[in-house]
């Protein structure tokens, strides 16, 4: 999930990585334009997207909406249908919410 939150490209050069192969080459920059792993705010991050999500969802498809905003446990989705074609179709919608 981490590596599907943008950092906005100002913020890029905030997560800039220098690194050579050896000590003769020469370095070369690297910036990471996604969310990093092991950093104290990608949890929030993720869940802060989550949260975002859930409101511009609000108006189009509630349902979804009520289940992104109470069924997620950070990446986690946790629904029930009742049947295999409600299931389907609840993965699709939510699929195709979080995706836009």
């Amino acid at each position: 999930m981490y590596r599907q939150i943008l950092i906005d490209p100002d913020d890029q050069n905030l997560q800039k990585i220098e690194r050579r192969n050896s000590s003769d080459s020469a370095i070369k920059e690297y910036r990471l334009s996604t969310a990093t792993y092991d950093t104290s705010s990608a949890p929030f991050l993720a869940t802060r997207c989550l949260y975002k999500i859930d409101l511009d969802s609000q108006n189009i498809n509630p349902e979804i909406s009520n289940i992104i905003q109470n069924s997620f446990y950070v990446n986690d989705l946790m629904v029930e249908a009742k049947s295999d074609k409600e299931a389907i179709a609840l993965i699709y919608n939510i699929s195709e919410t979080v995706d836009a």
